[in-house]
């Protein structure tokens, strides 16, 4: 099986699955390519946003929310943007790499705002940029799965709240031509019951 990176929500969902079935063996391989499940004999993959036309069967997952977050020390010290334009005045943290200037995409109802607002850092490790957000060093741009628990216990607080960035989908997906095993139909059956709803969903968020 492959998976990109950053997707530390399965392993909960792989850990559940490994007890259940302790004859199977699980090769997990995280990268941040796109990977040729046919070329490379690959079972199944996971992918995280648009799929690309292909021959492969794809099952959907769910869709990942991302929230803008920040701690309230960092809150209280520097105050709170009342709109998109806002955070321009403000050290933000995004996920990625290359230019520093990200362009951010935001929706509010019927409303719509692409703003361009200079990174204080821009990281291409979830982990990490998780870490510098709740060190109070600025508003970052964080997956549902990676804030989830830190905005109920309120150790990071929502900014923006009335604003969405785009959720990413996300797919399991699985060569057309290539009978499923019982391993592997047991594992996607598995995949989609703890995905639906995915687990970062479960409980109310503040």
């Amino acid at each position: 099986m492959t998976a990109g990176i950053n997707a530390a929500y399965l392993g909960p969902i792989v850990s559940d699955y490994l007890k259940r079935y302790p004859e199977v063996q699980l090769e997990l391989f995280c990268t941040g390519r796109t990977v040729d499940l046919v070329e490379e004999r690959f079972d199944l993959g996971i992918r995280a946003g648009t799929l690309a036309d292909s021959s492969l069967i794809s099952r959907s997952l769910g869709r990942v929310s991302w929230f803008l977050v920040a701690t309230a020390a960092y809150l209280k010290k520097r105050g709170r943007p009342k709109s998109p334009e806002q955070l321009k005045g403000h050290d933000c943290l995004f996920f990625g790499s290359g230019a520093m200037t990200v362009v951010l995409h935001l929706v509010s109802g019927e409303t719509t705002a692409q703003v361009e607002v200079p990174a204080r850092t821009l990281v291409s490790d979830l982990d990490v940029l998780y870490s510098i957000a709740t060190a109070g060093l600025g508003i970052a741009l964080l997956p549902a799965f990676r804030c989830a628990d830190d905005l109920r216990a309120r150790r990071l607080e929502r900014v923006l709240r009335d604003w969405n960035a785009p959720a990413t989908p996300i797919h399991v997906i699985y060569p057309s031509t290539r009978h499923l095993s019982p391993k592997v139909k047991t594992f996607v059956d598995h995949l989609q019951a703890r995905m639906t709803p995915p687990p970062w969903e479960l409980g109310p968020l503040p």
